[in-house]
């Protein structure tokens, strides 16, 4: 976690055993240089030196000299130990002559700043409010930063593994009060002095050791070939990959110098020095405030991060995704007063992060774009590949290893290693375990928010929450059902329904029940089971062409935000049931016919459903039953009871007896189809079918079966129950609207004029005069076709047909020039039962150019610039091979046009200019070279957008002649 947006990383581990109390901050010489302004190492070396007055020829000054001269070689470090120029100056000088000199040169000025030791301090504090704080330092101003704290040198040290261990303990032994000597029995400045504390006498090494068993150590004021760290990595004996515990600061982020930490088994921590070491300092404070007030700091940052994760810094969104990944700080943000936003969620989800760019409103006019990862990216992320945006189809790859709020970490393997855990959110066979700790608080923190729509917009995409989510979210709706809006409140009844559906997939049920049916038989249990593949299941998502959430406001958001279906499962294959348990599986199928009826009902809001046809064409095979939608069970059903029929009539109008009347669509479409068979008594088959209200027996969605159904039985009809068909046909009609196009008249004879014609067409011989009937209705329906009566009855189901394209000219040849849109328009209006579309321009322009450019030029004269015609022009594949005079007059025309005309075809423009290629570049220099600025200028592009394409034609060879 960053505490600033220019400071150092620091790992979560490592923050987390600070709060703990089990960190040692170990300190070096760059704490007393930063601020209190004492010497390095080096420099201290040198001091030293002409303190004792070392001659010219004294070998540690030469050793000083070389040493200065000979810069660090990237992870190698120092190519000489800085102390060994104690060890000269002991050869030239008595020990303690050197020593005191040390003293004396390390004294401060009067009143140095303390600042970075105050900082180190209160974060070596334990929970307890002990400091614990190593150094090898030999000023005393970690004392003089602290007055009273205990201190400690060498050789008696404090032991570690002990209640009481605390103070400040400097390992390397420290001046007296009056910097004039040393304090303590061990002083540690020469290779000898090291020597003996970390190998012969070892007492530092074991100090060491016992401090690396109980805590974790940062080193902060030492490069990683610093001679005391040297000793000390090297006495610990530990290895590269050895990094739970040892932490040091870099300075830069040079990944040699890194790589040398990491070498000798410490995680370096690299920060910018490339302006001073500010953003060290800086950052260390502002950990050691944390330090101080930890219940503070949270409270500041979430209050900060209630604005949303796009209104803030990614290091600060960086923070949350700290916090977030310990079990203290999601404990935090899931009692906090004031909920974290749900618009967090995209931040918390490197899929949302990392979505890829586009429109702000999809199917709106703004052409504001929105990229998620500029407003949503954590500071650490690993910036993405860039992505055509103009490519729908493909989405940006989430990054490798991208954090996720939602995954586990190491602390929550450990919270629940024993039993495992479950996901928060995913495939079900995951969401069986607890959740661990942390994620528990995220889904306390979640189940406060799902009132909000990001919170059901996210989830609906994400797969069933872990069911104690559920839990919470279901006793947050029936507790506070005010606090949900009622699109938001739908939508969870919706989801939560959707995610309880866990029957297996249909086509993998199928072959265990296939399986288990060849051992055991059928009996009432199989065919429930059977019945249980084809149960209709409630489907949500999330909308599709939605505004992107980021553009969402409390009062402009969609609603609503989430869409419903119903889907129809079924096996690859049927499997072939015994009579003897028809009757049994007519019931259990009807049962899911009913629950497709209530489920359709409930997520339109009415009781209307879509149906496609279920009766076939006469002498054509069944209808599928894993046709589209509802057709197929519908289909399935029926062929269950034509067989049911035949097995047991009575056990047939039984069943037929039980569907719900009300229901004029589901239900409706098998009354249709059972009154349109033997089975049925005649006058009962006449009921059903006159039995529809207006809008059913007149409205398109019936029509089909309707009319076959009454051309079936009309033979089986009496005399009165013909003229009631005839009565109805002759006075009823659809409730159309006043308002209604053509008027309300032209609709019903138009309406009725088909069904008199198809009927009268399929054998019915009505009691009154059909023709003379239809005579007086044709004036008043106004377009209407005996093609229209004859396709009444026609299947509406989709059908995949191609669409041919008749591009032939000849009718333009001839046409005077300023007539030739107008006529291509005409013939453009192409007959819907044809499936063709005419195209005579497009011929024009591939067989005779000079007339279709005289027509564009015509046109643009009087001022029109016909968009589509153009584009037919400058894309015909003729366009190509044209000669450099025919070209060059294009280029001309183009041109010449107003800026306002050029931008309107500066697509198929610009894409003309670059399919010339180096052909003709060269040729048509000077009249290209007048269109290129323009056409650019012309494009309804973004600037940045602009550049790519620019840049992109500017490749093709040649293009820099046009461009001048």
């Amino acid at each position: 976690m960053r505490f600033l947006a220019n400071g150092p990383s620091i790992p979560d581990d490592l923050l987390i055993a600070r709060d703990a109390g089990d960190v040692i901050f170990f300190c070096g010489a760059g704490v007393s240089r930063h601020r209190a302004g004492l010497p390095d190492f080096l420099k201290l070396g040198g001091d030293v030196i002409d303190l004792l007055g070392a001659s010219d020829k004294s070998l540690a000054r030469k050793l000083f000299r070389r040493i200065k001269e000979l810069d660090p070689i990237d992870g190698v470090g120092g190519l000489i130990a800085t102390d060994r120029i104690f060890s000269l100056l002991e050869r030239e000088f008595e020990q303690r002559d050197v020593q005191n000199a040390v003293a004396r040169a390390i004294k401060p000025a009067d009143n140095p700043d303390l600042s970075a030791h105050r900082t180190l301090i209160d974060l070596s504090r334990g929970r307890d409010g002990t400091v614990r704080l190593v150094t090898t330092n030999f000023d005393l101003l970690f004392e003089a930063a602290a007055p009273g704290l205990a201190c400690s040198g060498p050789p008696v040290l404090p032991d570690p593994r002990s209640t009481g261990f605390g103070g400040i303990v400097h390992l390397h032994g420290r001046v007296d009060a009056d910097y004039l000597a040393p304090g303590d029995e061990e002083f540690i400045v020469s290779s000898a002095d090291f020597g003996r504390a970390y190998l012969s006498d070892g007492w530092a090494t074991r100090f060491m050791q016992s401090l690396l068993a109980r805590f974790q150590i940062v080193f902060v004021g030492y490069g990683a070939d610093d001679p005391p760290v040297q000793y000390l990595l090297e006495a610990l004996n530990l290895h590269a990959g050895n990094r739970s515990r040892l932490f040091a600061f870099q300075p830069g982020s040079n990944v040699d110098d890194a790589a040398l930490w990491e070498h000798r088994g410490v995680r370096a921590i690299p920060f910018d020095n490339s302006e001073g070491y500010d953003p060290l300092w800086d950052s260390l404070s502002a950990w050691a405030e944390r330090a101080r007030d930890v219940d503070g700091w949270y409270a500041r940052l979430l209050e900060t991060a209630s604005a949303g994760p796009a209104a803030l810094d990614p290091h600060v969104r960086g923070q949350i995704a700290h916090v977030l990944s310990t079990r203290e700080g999601a404990r935090r943000v899931c009692m906090a007063e004031t909920p974290l936003p749900a618009s967090w969620l995209l931040a918390l989800d490197p899929r949302q992060r990392f979505d890829k760019p586009g429109p702000i409103d999809p199917y709106g006019e703004s052409g504001e774009r929105i990229d998620p990862y500029e407003r949503l990216a954590l500071d650490f992320d690993t910036p993405p590949q860039p992505v055509d945006e103009d490519d729908a189809f493909r989405d940006r790859k989430v990054p490798e290893g991208s954090w996720s709020a939602f995954a586990p970490t190491r602390f929550d393997q450990e919270d629940v290693q024993e039993t495992g855990f479950g996901d928060f959110y995913g495939d079900r066979t995951n969401l069986t375990g607890p959740l661990s700790t942390r994620l528990h608080h995220l889904g306390i923190w979640f189940h406060r928010i799902a009132h909000q729509p990001v919170a059901l917009w996210w989830a609906a995409a994400r797969g069933p929450l872990h069911p104690r989510i559920v839990e919470m979210i279901e006793a947050w709706l029936r507790q506070d059902p005010d606090r949900w809006p009622d699109d938001i409140r739908r939508g969870w009844r919706f989801l939560i329904a959707s995610w309880s559906d866990c029957r297996v997939e249909a086509g993998r049920g199928y072959f265990e029940l296939n399986q288990r049916v060849a051992r055991e038989g059928w009996s009432e249990a199989r065919v429930r089971d059977y019945a249980a593949l084809f149960r209709p299941r409630l489907m949500v998502g999330r909308k599709l062409g939605a505004r992107h959430p980021l553009a969402w406001t409390d009062g402009d958001r969609p609603n609503p935000l989430v869409s419903y279906d119903v889907d129809y499962p079924h096996p690859y294959e049927l499997l072939t049931m015994p009579d003897e348990q028809l009757a049994y599986a007519v019931t259990r199928f009807r049962e899911n016919l009913d629950l497709a009826r209530s489920l359709e009902a409930e997520i339109s809001g009415d009781d209307y459903v879509y149906l496609q046809t279920t009766r076939p064409d006469d002498g054509a095979p069944p209808i599928a039953y894993d046709s589209y939608g509802l057709t197929g069970p519908i289909a399935l059903f029926l062929e269950l009871m034509e067989r049911l029929i035949q097995v047991s009539p009575e056990g047939a109008l039984g069943e037929i007896a039980r569907w719900p009347a009300n229901d004029h669509y589901i239900f409706g479409r098998l009354r249709i189809s059972a009154a349109s068979k033997p089975v049925v008594a005649p006058g009962e088959a006449a009921d059903m079918l006159l039995g529809f209200p207006n809008d059913m027996f007149w409205g398109s969605e019936q029509q089909r079966d309707l009319l076959y159904a009454i051309r079936d039985r009309w033979p089986d009809f009496s005399q009165e129950d013909r003229m009631r068909f005839e009565q109805r046909i002759l006075t009823t009609a659809y409730p159309w609207s006043d308002s209604m196009r053509g008027g309300k008249a032209r609709a019903e004879a138009h309406h009725r004029l088909d069904r008199l014609h198809w009927l009268s067409h399929h054998g019915i011989a009505f009691s009154f005069d059909v023709e003379a009937e239809m005579a007086s209705l044709r004036p008043i329906a106004e377009g209407w076709s005996e093609r229209s009566g004859e396709e009444a009855a026609d299947s509406h189901a989709p059908v995949v047909r191609t669409i041919d394209t008749d591009a032939d000219p000849r009718m333009l040849e001839q046409v005077p020039i300023a007539e030739i849109f107008e006529r291509a328009r005409e013939a453009g209006q192409s007959d819907i039962f044809d499936y063709v579309q005419r195209r005579p321009f497009n011929g024009l322009t591939e067989e005779k150019p000079v007339r279709a450019l005289a027509a564009l030029t015509d046109a643009a004269r009087k001022g029109e610039v016909p968009v589509s015609f153009w584009s037919a022009f400058l894309y015909a594949e003729k366009r190509k091979s044209d000669p450099a005079r025919l070209a060059r007059v294009i280029g001309g025309r183009l041109a010449s046009l107003s800026p306002d005309a050029l931008s309107t075809i500066a697509y198929p423009a610009a894409e003309w200019l670059q399919g010339l290629g180096e052909r003709l570049f060269g040729e048509l220099s000077s009249v290209l070279g007048r269109l290129w600025d323009p056409l650019m200028a012309a494009l309804p592009l973004r600037d940045d957008d602009r550049k790519h394409r620019v840049a992109r034609w500017k490749r093709t060879p040649g293009a820099v002649h046009a461009a001048g």
